[in-house]
């Protein structure tokens, strides 16, 4: 508590004592009414100057400004408060026990002036050395309560007066005494009359400041709170798609008032608010007043990006809410015809515009994947309407178990009637044993489930025979615990898949399944299995290749060369190499004509590219792509280059690569597989003994030559390399004060990335097939890969077996661009096949690289 000057009490009380033990002279200098300070007296053998920075009264000091501290501001403000007896008390000079009293008892007046008043904290002593000029306010604190201590002394009864008032007395009673007394009382009373004058005009000063300050405090306007500066267009922007994202619809409107309409992504805000307003729930009133609104801004957005997905916004909303004859007005105008989603919506309409065909419903039903909200209605009515036959609901949750999808299991589940407890114990890990006593279906999940985690367990299991399970259902789950071990390279995986060789499945597990007999080279199995994939399944390029491959090894020829033929002219790892077995090797095409400048700048003026380059310029690269990609659909091949080297020549060089990517006829490999920063990478990969173009191949998968490139995972730069991983080669370099941002730096990235990959290279037997799936993997799960091998194998046999979907689609590529690098780079046919060279079974093994 703070010095806080009160009527009542006299704050200076010497010590602790308790009241029944003082003397009256003490309970005096207790009690006399005066200024109190609401303070803990503590004894002090030096005068102590109080504290007043107290935390209750911080904002009451209204002259701190002046340079004054706390006393002299509680008393300007307690002062006029008293009661008029108190102020009476403190004023009356002429009650003549409060006249200044004889020189005897200046020590009394001092012992009482020198007591400390403590404050509700521990007050430190001055330093002895340090001067003891007090601050104007406390010496006029100290004063006030010294003088109405000499007020109290006066007070004092005879008994409890020093000796010096015994003296006074006997003078008092000599003969000459009363003459001398009344001149010495007058003198006194004119001491007593000006040091009551002064006291009060300190008093009245102070008041009068006090109140002047409050006065002008009252006046002054309160000054208004500092609000944040307003946002840039482009930061209000970042923060209404933050907002979006977050279904904030308040935040988004807060945020679109400082994007102004000449933004180039100034439309994009209004259309998240109704996209955010299309997805919740609304009134009959509401929905026909955004009804309203929706088609006034496709109006404004009519074949934009933006407009189609607008559209499709309204679609779903339009299914949602059953509104089918508006539904088949803007259905019709929609210009996507694979959107499952929306067909689900079309398709469960009363009267559909087209009935589906049964094909169609089984590719979008019965598809190894989750479903959206739609297609599981869509599902439900053909089920209970058995359009797809009276066996749907168990397809479907085969499909559902293929997939691997809990959510999609348990939709089927809801199909089947499985009760939920049961279900519970088929997909907990590992399933409870009664999940394998019980139905059908419930057995059927448990075993899936374990095969995914243990295959050789859930063999075990169908070895031992479950009783519930029908010979079709033995074989679904043969044919889960094939996949299960194929993912896991598990030896076993080619003696299951024989087993589950007729087993009716989709092509993922039909996939899985080749690769086990590809592995183990049995050329007969691997073409009945892809015979029996689905039409699309078969028309992949990889199944192509390897169909053609396994007649080859029949002794079928000619019907392997036609095979091969069908995609010996595409630009791809699996076109490369059905060339190859036709006897040509990878050369770059003819290159087109260049466009003219007139063309090119044709692109430069076309407001959706200059859109997509606002969101990369922000950051927002999915945006900018589907806008990018709006502009490329209507596209000739001519029209596609001269898009693909307006790109190249602002630097968006992943766009200049895909856009490029795209042309049928007429090609420009240059643009297709840039050469940036070439000097930075032939140098780096000359120190490192490696070959540039297979440095410009994986750049060109890992980044797209994206400067800034980061991954979910944390990758940076160029070359992808992860923190951990630059930590390792800055060591090993002896770089300095590394620190991970500089993964983001071009040279620094070029030159950690090349050094990396050649010590992969190095520690995988110099091959570069291992190497790069050890790039993208890490160097340690190519060996394991490799230590499940019965025998040598065809780097290309290897690379289509990696158990990894994104690894080995990742090192088809980095060797597929590398070939059409070095092609570019010589000018001569060069053999992917020297590339994925061979790769020999070795013993499982760890590696020291990170």
């Amino acid at each position: 508590m703070g010095l806080r000057l009160e009527a009542h009490h006299l704050a200076a009380v010497v010590g602790h004592a308790d009241r029944g033990h003082r003397s009256r002279r003490e309970r005096c200098i207790a009690e006399c009414p005066v200024i109190k300070a609401c303070a803990i007296a503590q004894p002090e053998t030096a005068p102590v100057k109080a504290h007043a920075r107290n935390h209750q009264d911080i904002g009451h000091d209204r002259l701190k400004r002046f340079g004054q501290h706390q006393p002299i501001t509680d008393l300007a403000h307690r002062l006029p408060g008293l009661p008029a007896t108190e102020i009476e008390r403190l004023t009356a000079s002429d009650h003549p026990r409060q006249r200044k009293p004889p020189a005897g008892s200046r020590e009394t007046v001092k012992a009482a002036r020198e007591v400390g008043l403590a404050t509700d904290r521990p007050v430190k002593r001055e330093h002895p050395g340090r001067s003891r000029r007090k601050h104007g306010s406390q010496a006029l604190a100290d004063r006030l309560v010294g003088h109405a201590a000499g007020l109290c002394v006066d007070r004092l009864a005879p008994s409890d007066q020093p000796p010096a008032f015994e003296i006074a007395q006997r003078r008092r009673r000599s003969a000459w005494y009363p003459r001398l007394a009344f001149h010495l009382s007058v003198i006194q009373l004119g001491i007593d009359m000006i040091r009551t004058i002064a006291f009060g005009s300190i008093v009245g000063v102070a008041v009068l400041v006090s109140a002047f300050a409050a006065q002008a405090e009252r006046r002054q306007p309160a000054s208004a709170p500092q609000s944040a500066p307003a946002p840039s267009p482009d930061d209000a922007l970042i923060n209404a798609r933050k907002a979006w994202s977050q279904s904030d619809l308040k935040q988004l409107d807060l945020a679109a008032r400082h994007i102004p309409r000449d933004h180039p992504l100034a439309d994009y805000p209004a259309y998240w608010r109704l996209n955010l307003r299309l997805r919740g729930p609304a009134s009959a009133p509401q929905a026909e007043e955004l009804d309203a609104e929706v088609g006034r801004a496709l109006a404004r957005h009519e074949g934009s990006a933006l407009g189609d997905l607008l559209r499709r916004d309204w679609l779903l909303n339009l299914g949602r809410r059953g509104e089918w004859q508006q539904f088949d007005a803007q259905l019709a105008r929609y210009p996507r015809r694979d959107d499952a989603q929306v067909n689900c919506f079309a398709w469960s309409a009363p009267t559909p515009r087209a009935e589906p065909s049964r094909t169609e419903l089984e590719q979008v039903l019965m598809a190894p994947r989750d479903l959206p909200d739609s297609c599981n209605l869509l599902l439900e009515q053909v089920v209970r309407q058995k359009q797809l036959g009276p066996d749907a609901a168990i397809r479907r949750l085969h499909r559902a178990l293929e997939a691997g999808s809990v959510a999609a299991i348990r939709v089927a589940a809801d199909l089947l009637a499985i009760e939920p407890a049961a279900l519970q114990g088929a997909l907990a890990k590992p399933p409870a044993e009664a999940a394998y006593k019980g139905r059908r279906e419930v057995a059927l999940i448990a075993l899936s489930q374990l095969a995914r985690t243990d295959p050789q367990a859930a063999a075990q299991r169908l070895e031992a025979g479950v009783p519930s399970l029908t010979p079709g259902d033995q074989l679904f789950a043969w044919s889960q615990v094939a996949a299960g071990g194929m993912r896991r390279l598990a030896p076993e995986s080619l003696g299951w898949t024989q087993r589950a060789a007729k087993a009716p499945v989709s092509d993922d597990t039909l996939n899985w399944m080749t690769r086990a007999a590809l592995r183990a080279q049995n050329w007969p199995l691997v073409a009945s299995l892809i015979d029996r994939m689905s039409d699309e399944g078969r028309r992949d390029p990889a199944w192509v290749y390897w169909r053609a491959r396994a007649l080859r090894a029949e002794g079928r020829v000619a019907d392997s060369d036609w095979l091969l033929r069908r995609i010996a002219d595409e630009f791809h790892f699996y076109g490369q190499l059905a060339a190859e077995d036709l006897g040509r090797l990878t050369i770059v095409p003819p290159q087109a004509a260049a466009p003219s400048d007139a063309d090119i700048a044709v692109h430069s003026r076309n407001a959706g590219f200059r859109r997509a380059l606002k969101f990369y310029e922000l950051g927002l690269r999915v945006e900018g792509n589907r806008e990018w990609n709006h502009q490329l659909q209507p596209m000739s091949d001519r029209e596609l280059l001269a898009a693909a080297a307006w790109a190249c020549s602002i630097n968006v060089l992943d766009r200049c690569v895909n856009t490029a990517d795209r042309t049928q006829r007429e090609h420009d490999f240059a643009l297709r597989f840039v050469t940036p920063f070439r000097e930075q990478v032939k140098r780096a990969s000359g120190e490192r003994g490696i070959d540039p173009a297979w440095v410009y191949g994986l750049i060109r998968q890992e980044s797209r030559f994206i400067m800034d490139a980061r991954s979910s995972a944390g990758a940076q730069g160029l070359m992808q390399i992860m923190p951990a991983t630059g930590r390792w080669i800055a060591k090993k370099l002896d770089v300095p004060d590394f620190r991970v941002e500089l993964l983001s730096d071009r040279d620094t990235n070029i030159r950690f990335g090349t050094f990396y990959l050649k010590n992969v290279l190095d520690d995988l037997d110099g091959s570069p097939v291992l190497a790069s799936a050890g790039y993208n993997a890490g160097p340690g799960r190519p060996r394991n890969w490799r230590a499940t091998l019965a025998g040598p194998v065809e780097g290309a046999i290897f690379a289509e077996i990696i158990p990894f979907h994104e690894t080995r689609d990742y090192v088809k590529k980095v060797l597929s661009n590398a070939t059409f690098y070095a092609s570019l780079f010589t000018g001569q046919p060069q053999s992917l096949r020297s590339w994925l060279g061979q790769v020999n079974p070795q013993p499982a093994s760890t590696t020291a690289l990170p």
